[in-house]
């Protein structure tokens, strides 16, 4: 091999070995931290109607922010989502996915799939106050919030990547230890 071309290969693989640094953490306003009353979640469904998330009187709401329907691994979550409905609702919990999607986007989606729980859209700022969105590059991540039946979080998990989500199995146990309190 030539010593020019095992250089560029040398700088190609030692590029690879850099320090990587973890993202920057999202910015989470105050409110969306465990044990905190969350902040109400305003937004619009599909069909136009609003909808508006507080103080659900009495059962677990489960918050699930997406990236788009057009991310593949989203489009899984809210699949697998559906298929497990009936042990959400075995917790007597309320199911929103939110997105930054438009409510036309979402809703030609829903129909293909028939999920039987609400999707809302909300703007970027709503996507920031739940800490769901980048500080850094504004991109937003998979967050998974659990509130109960009071509307204090009781669960949070904000992903570092599009891949870092939590499970339905995961969410499930965690509404059981709520109902538990």
């Amino acid at each position: 091999m030539q010593p020019t071309i095992r250089a560029i290969l040398a700088v190609l693989l030692l590029g690879g070995c850099q320090e990587r640094t973890e993202p920057e953490e999202p910015l989470a306003l105050p409110g969306t931290e465990i044990g905190q009353q969350a902040p109400v979640l305003r937004g619009q469904l599909p069909s136009g109607d609003s909808l508006r998330v507080d103080s659900p009187p009495g059962n677990p709401t489960v918050l699930v922010f997406y990236r788009s329907i057009e991310c593949g691994l989203c489009r899984v979550q809210l699949e697998q989502m559906q298929d497990n409905k009936a042990a959400y609702d075995r917790a007597d919990a309320a199911l929103v996915a939110v997105t930054l999607d438009p409510p036309n986007l979402s809703r030609a989606w829903i129909d293909d799939v028939s999920l039987d729980f609400p999707l809302v859209s909300v703007d970027s700022v709503t996507f920031r106050t739940w800490g769901a969105i980048s500080a850094e590059r504004a991109v937003p991540r998979p967050a998974t919030y659990v509130l109960d039946g009071l509307g204090i979080v009781r669960f949070k998990h904000v992903g570092r990547n599009a891949s870092d989500r939590t499970t339905d199995a995961e969410v499930i146990a965690i509404l059981e230890s709520v109902r538990g309190t």
